[in-house]
């Protein structure tokens, strides 16, 4: 979730500054950051695993109230600069765009599963609350310390004479304007055109749009003069051949044909590939029961290519055959090949022991054959920073070598889709 974070000219020149006058309410500030906080822990424990949770945050905490701690930490540092101008009644609180940004976290929906649709989109137009909690007011022309203290509609510019600069209006829909930075960022999809470097809205579906015209070959050419809406979700892009902004094709439409438009990378709408059979369709990852020839399955599920037409099928689990799903099993089981025909069986856990053949559980932790001899045991997957000799050990799978040892690093693998 984003929060705008302000950022001062001369911060040592800002932190001088602040023990003059008794100013606003900083408890306000304080407040916000302890709900703030409490609602990001509260999305964390009930949407990620205690393995995910270990990854993302190196093993700092393990219970929620000592969550809650370190981000509150986080956010009062990146909070310091509001605080100090607050004090100073550069700034102020406003309570109800706080409220509605707790209550946004609080709300937010775990992340989805792979293949499945994305929680809605915001209305275009919806303003994030969360970058509307902190008040300019600071007024046009007069001195700035601080990039987000002048009054709406404006923004403090350094004036290159010492700490201080000057709240200066932003420019609006039709003025003239030099880059994206002069045009209001609170006007939602304001921008400054390449065309006639005026500020305007970026076009609807079916507005105009308009294309670099490459003066060697007279093609079409990024970057766009006029943009169309490409935010929340919009699946627009620019066709070349009626200058008119038109949406990427939906399930069961026909694929965008190659050659594709100048800057566009995808023959289907956001989380849809193309049918390559003779239909050329766009439509989602298989589910169960589909026809997976031609389409990859769900990350959940597994193509079954001994049947006709392979089929996705959801995971084997315990004791069921897992040969046909090339190894794979339903968490938290494993594959056992020590057997015939192979299946699923239950993984071993913490302390137990463990072999080529018996796996412990791979979600927290690994097989650790460094242990008596002939007797390897299961123990807890390490924090990014831990040293390590193989992936299998870190929380992250990715153990990153430098010589002999390495070191646990971060991955991308948190998902973070609700706990099991």
């Amino acid at each position: 979730m984003k929060i705008t974070l302000m950022t001062g000219i001369t911060l040592a020149a800002a932190a001088l500054a602040g023990g003059c006058g008794s100013g606003g309410n900083t408890g306000a500030v304080d407040d916000f950051v302890k709900s703030l906080a409490t609602a990001e822990c509260d999305w964390e424990f009930r949407c990620c695993t205690d393995a995910e949770i270990m990854q993302q945050e190196m093993g700092k905490f393990v219970d929620k109230a000592t969550c809650v701690q370190f981000k509150e930490l986080a956010l009062q540092n990146v909070h310091y600069a509001e605080k100090l101008a607050v004090r100073e009644s550069r700034i102020s609180v406003d309570s109800a765009q706080a409220q509605a940004c707790v209550a946004a976290q609080s709300d937010k929906a775990c992340n989805a599963t792979a293949g499945s649709p994305p929680p809605p989109s915001p209305s275009p137009g919806t303003v994030d609350p969360c970058t509307l909690v902190f008040k300019g007011a600071t007024a046009v022309g007069d001195a700035c310390q601080f990039a987000n203290e002048c009054i709406k509609g404006a923004h403090c510019v350094a004036t290159g004479a010492g700490a201080e600069g000057v709240c200066v209006p932003y420019q609006e829909e039709k003025q003239i304007c030099n880059t994206n930075g002069d045009c209001d960022p609170t006007v939602f999809n304001l921008y400054c055109a390449k065309q006639d470097f005026q500020c305007h809205l970026r076009s609807p579906l079916g507005g105009p749009c308009a294309y670099t015209i490459d003066k060697t070959s007279g093609m079409p050419t990024t970057p766009l003069k006029l943009e169309c809406d490409t935010t929340t979700g919009a699946n627009l892009y620019c066709d070349p051949a009626s200058s008119t902004c038109q949406a990427l094709p939906g399930s069961g439409q026909a694929c965008l044909m190659p050659p594709l438009p100048p800057g566009v990378f995808n023959t289907c709408a956001a989380g849809l590939v193309c049918d390559t059979g003779a239909t050329n369709t766009c439509r989602g990852p298989g589910m169960i029961g589909d026809d997976c020839t031609r389409i990859n399955c769900d990350a959940t599920l597994f193509c079954d290519r001994t049947m006709t037409p392979n089929t996705c099928k959801s995971l084997p689990t315990l004791g069921q055959m897992c040969t046909p799903s090339n190894g794979r099993c339903a968490a938290p089981y494993f594959c056992n090949f020590s057997v015939a025909p192979a299946v699923c069986a239950q993984a071993a856990q913490l302390g137990d022991a463990c072999s080529t053949t018996v796996q412990c559980d791979p979600t927290t932790l690994y097989c650790d054959m460094t242990t008596t001899p002939g007797m390897p045991t299961c123990k807890s997957k390490l924090p990014d920073g831990a040293t390590c000799t193989s992936s299998a050990m870190c929380l992250s799978k990715v153990c990153s070598f430098n010589g002999i040892t390495g070191t646990c690093m971060p991955s991308t693998a948190v998902q973070c889709i609700g706990r099991m």
